[in-house]
């Protein structure tokens, strides 16, 4: 009987063992190498498919130029219809100062014809002359009492003519500095708009930037 030495005995799973080990490194170098591309290809399609999202907010900051520009012209057309009414009212207060005018004189025409009357009445006259003189005396008071009043009631008028006026001419000045602040805000407006575009352009780029450079990784 043949004897088998120490080396036959032993079991031959060192060559499986050695299969094994030169299979393995393979695996590990699949494990190794994956992390380093996915995340590219995940970034890559992100990329692709994602858009950059503008907030809210930004639009909300500034009032759109449209509006702006309907605002304006609505102010624009309440200063002309101010500017009609002054108008109408300045050439009522005209008329106003014309008859007060008028009437000045006719009480300076009644009150020296009055003191006249009054002189003739001083002197001595017959019976019928004095009788006569004391009614154009009574007449000429009558009169003149009436043109005061008259005076008074212009005067009063004339005063609420000019004080509508000064509304006139206030409410214009307010429409004015209404119409100067949406110009500045619209001006305003169209500059951030111009602002707002230029950086979605440069995000744009950036992006189409970035894209390119992946796209050139994942081909080597």
């Amino acid at each position: 009987t043949r004897i088998k030495g120490k080396h036959e005995n032993a079991p031959l799973t060192k060559p499986d063992r050695h299969k094994e080990e030169t299979a393995a490194p393979s695996t590990t170098h699949k494990e190794q190498t994956a992390p380093e591309t996915n995340p590219d290809r995940q970034a890559f399609k992100r990329a692709k498919t994602e858009k950059p999202e503008t907030p809210e907010s930004e639009d909300e900051e500034a009032p759109p130029t449209q509006l702006l520009e309907q605002q304006e012209k609505e102010l624009r057309k309440q200063r002309a219809q101010a500017k009609a009414q002054l108008t109408h009212e300045q050439k009522q207060q005209q008329a106003t100062k014309k008859e007060l005018t008028q009437l000045k004189s006719a009480a300076t025409k009644e009150t020296k014809k009055l003191e006249q009357t009054q002189q003739k009445l001083a002197q001595p006259t017959s019976s019928k002359q004095r009788q006569e003189l004391q009614k154009k005396q009574q007449e000429s008071q009558e009169k003149l009492t009436q043109i005061q009043q008259q005076l008074q009631e212009k005067q009063e008028q004339l005063n609420q003519q000019q004080q509508q006026t000064e509304q006139s001419q206030q409410k214009i000045q307010e429409l004015s500095q209404q119409i100067e602040q949406t110009q500045t805000q619209r001006q305003s407006s169209q500059q951030s708009q111009a602002e707002k575009q230029l950086e979605k352009e440069i995000e744009q780029k950036e992006t189409e930037a970035t894209q390119a450079q992946q796209e050139e990784l994942q081909q080597q």
